[in-house]
């Protein structure tokens, strides 16, 4: 048959939704090393190191088996391997990370072994983290490029040197030596500890747990050597990177143990190798000593962390303020952040209403919205779809059963829209019989009860879309986003994921979906499923952050608590309702996944809310609260159920995630911006508050320093707008920074007002 050539890109489209497999971008998590100028060390080997007269970035932790992985297939898509990147020891050798399937799709060919994800990667030369330290600077292209020029020039061979341009590299000895030993309180003077543990004092090896993880986790002086982390059958072996002991005074992770990494500089003829590895001895551990090593060879047991640039905060250009503008910026991640002390990260506390009973009985909640002056609730009633309404919040009356869509569906009032019949939009199983039951559909109404379908209701991704799904339009991209779960075969049972799509015009090219990622829980290696996985995930946008509301089911198919017990609370085999964050709908933030602490907790034993709970696609933000919807039931999973009800929440207005301070005063830094009004609103509670206006150096601004702000006592305020001695409107237009002074108390957001 022949077609078209509107067809054909249409066919191309659907090729790439359906099988093209995207390499994920990668995050190397840095730490900044300061004090520059910093005088060398006289007492190491060599007898001058640590000498660096620049601000830079150093990996936090050794680069792992997961990234390197995705380098791979970022870069080596068909398997051919052209630069000698992968070693078939990464997949043979009992230490090696990194599997080569010749038959998996293109880019998907590499990844990491069961138990290995997050180790260092080994058995890599010199070169090849050259050309890893190049893809990072060219922006980690995934079309097979960007290995072989950047920040070194690969075709210089044994003279490759370092480009004054470069934005990540491998770490010269001086700077990988700096980060690791140099007494970060001491400014620039030269005092250097014995060990990378900010101690003089030599460090107990560790043990490690059955998959890998180090029996210190971060904190106290212990080190991956000496052979003492057995496991894998192994005596001695690589641990999860930052779990062997404490950091460095930089914050860095494992510069002693785990892995030798190599370094940029040549020692002779060879590159400086720093650190010891999990089978070192204890005099190979501190300062006083290194190897050098040839730079095409590659060993079990080492590794490398890559740098990057640091921006300076005394130029301030441009390019570095951070947009601050009129929105309110939270304070949910560092975003807006330079600096803080004496402070932690909280979540906040939501507080159940109408007595923690539900609001409806017998039904599921798939949305909640705030529109028109009510709230108005989409839900199941025994898999059919229906519409209530109501002006508090508690208090439902039902109107209509929907028309034209299947149940399952989750809704979203579009503020892109201008055509009033498509206002509402909807993601959905396609209902159609056979394999594409539960493929994603899509559909559209004027007033969200009568629906007609985009694509003639045929699905316009795969399966799976069982959970729930979501589209939502995301102002900042420009780009529609659409959510639905996707499923990992070849396990016993079954084990879910999420998968993540963008498309800028559904309605001329509702297939045209370009696939962002799919990904499941695999931080504590690839069997984490076993643990936890990804149920459903949906993004609410609010003020510039992503927030995944994320149904996580906790311990799958693990009934060992017993049988069904409607009084009993279990902890297995259930679902959680928790909350990750993004700035880009990709890189999500799991702290209070791995924390465990859910943003709506299950009810106590006895509860209706008991067993499961189930998040909607979106939170309502309403009177100065935002209000959180829930599905739950009363007993686990795999287990009969005798009640289900759809329950409300709420929470403080912007107090999803919070800065706490205790009765230790602390302080929060943001990094410059351009004052762009004359008036600062503070979401704020707490014993002592009071906020300074610094320059862009840090330093206080006359009539804006800590004796000339307002000292507020027992605050409370959603708005508080503080003052000081100068008013806020003459430094309008100028480059600044706040800083926040906190005690007893919890900072929620600010924002700039005109």
């Amino acid at each position: 048959m022949k077609c078209s050539a509107s067809q054909a890109v249409l066919i191309a489209g659907l090729l790439t939704v359906w099988t093209a497999v995207s390499p994920a971008a990668i995050r190397v998590e840095t730490v900044p090393v300061g004090n520059p100028d910093n005088k060398a060390d006289t007492t190491g080997v060599p007898s001058l190191c640590g000498a660096v007269a620049h601000n830079y970035n150093i990996g936090k932790y050794e680069v792992t088996n997961s990234q390197y992985a995705s380098f791979l297939n970022a870069v080596d898509a068909g398997g051919t391997n052209p630069h000698g990147l992968y070693k078939a020891k990464m997949g043979s050798n009992a230490h090696g990370g990194i599997s080569f399937d010749a038959a998996a799709a293109s880019g998907a060919k590499y990844s990491a072994r069961t138990n290995m994800a997050n180790k260092p990667v080994n058995f890599v030369s010199w070169y090849s983290t050259l050309r890893f330290a190049n893809w990072l600077h060219n922006g980690q292209p995934s079309d097979g490029g960007g290995t072989e020029d950047g920040a070194y020039d690969m075709s210089l061979g044994i003279g490759i040197h370092r480009k004054k341009e470069a934005k990540w590299w491998l770490p010269s000895e001086d700077e990988w030596y700096k980060a690791a030993y140099h007494d970060k309180k001491a400014g620039k003077a030269g005092a250097y500890f014995d060990y990378p543990t900010g101690t003089n004092d030599v460090p107990t090896a560790v043990t490690a747990s059955a998959t890998g993880n180090g029996s210190a986790g971060g904190k106290g002086n212990h080190a991956n050597f000496a052979q003492g982390a057995d496991w894998n059958g192994q005596d001695g072996n690589v641990t999860t990177v930052g779990t062997s002991g404490g950091p460095s005074p930089y914050g860095t992770f494992d510069q002693g143990g785990n892995v030798w990494e190599w370094s940029e500089t040549f020692r002779g003829s060879s590159p400086s190798v720093r650190g010891v590895s999990f089978s070192g001895g204890a005099d190979h551990l501190g300062a006083a000593h290194r190897i050098d090593h040839g730079a095409a060879k590659f060993e079990q047991d080492i590794g490398f962390r890559v740098a990057s640039r640091a921006k300076s905060a005394s130029l301030a250009r441009a390019s570095d303020l951070v947009p601050v503008g009129h929105r309110k910026q939270l304070l949910v991640d560092d975003y807006v952040i330079a600096h803080s002390a004496k402070v932690v990260r909280e979540l906040g506390k939501v507080t159940k209403l109408n007595n923690g009973k539900p609001v409806f009985d017998g039904l599921r909640c798939d949305t909640v919205l705030y529109d028109e002056g009510k709230f108005k609730l989409w839900y199941r009633e025994n898999s059919a779809p229906g519409y209530a309404e109501s002006k508090d919040g508690v208090h439902f009356r039902k109107i209509a059963k929907l028309d034209g869509l299947p149940g399952g569906a989750h809704f979203t009032i579009d503020p892109h829209e201008t055509d009033a019949a498509h206002r509402y939009k909807a993601c959905h199983p396609s209902g159609k019989k056979g394999r594409n039951n539960m493929a994603a559909a899509l559909s559209y109404s004027a007033d969200g009860i009568h629906w007609k379908p985009y694509n003639n209701g045929n699905p316009v991704t795969h399966r799976a879309a069982d959970t729930n799904n979501q589209i939502v339009w995301d102002e900042d991209a420009k780009v529609y986003r659409l959510f639905t779960r996707t499923d990992y075969p070849g396990h016993p049972i079954e084990v879910r994921g999420t998968r993540s799509m963008t498309n800028p015009d559904i309605k001329a090219h509702p297939t045209a979906w370009r696939l962002v990622r799919n990904w499941k829980f695999d931080r504590e290696g690839p069997d984490e499923w076993k643990r936890r996985q990804v149920y459903a995930l949906t993004d609410w946008i609010y003020h510039g952050v992503h927030f995944g509301l994320i149904m996580v089911y906790e311990w799958p198919t693990d009934v060992s608590e017993g049988p069904a017990d409607y009084r009993k609370r279990h902890d297995r085999d259930q679902c959680e309702f928790y909350i990750a964050t993004s700035r880009d709908a990709d890189s999500w933030d799991l702290t209070w996944v791995y924390a465990g602490k859910p943003m709506v907790p299950r009810g106590p034993e006895g509860a209706w809310d008991k067993g499961m709970l189930l998040p909607p696609s979106e939170i309502v933000t309403h009177a100065d609260r935002h209000w959180l919807y829930y599905t739950a039931w009363n007993e686990r999973h795999n287990m009969p159920k005798t009640s289900m009800g759809i329950g409300v929440a709420t929470l403080r207005l912007d107090g999803f995630v919070s800065l706490e301070a205790k009765d230790e005063p602390g302080t929060v830094v943001t990094k410059p911006f351009k004052l762009a009004g004359d008036k600062l609103q503070v979401n704020v509670a707490g014993g002592e508050f009071q906020v300074e206006v610094l320059n862009k150096n840090g330093d206080p601004l006359p009539g804006f320093s800590a004796k000339e702000s307002t000292k507020y006592k027992d605050v409370d305020e959603l708005r508080l707008t503080p003052t000081w001695k100068n008013s806020l409107s003459t430094l309008e237009g100028s480059v600044v920074r706040l800083r926040f002074h906190l005690r007893n108390g919890r900072l929620f957001s600010f924002q700039i007002l005109e």
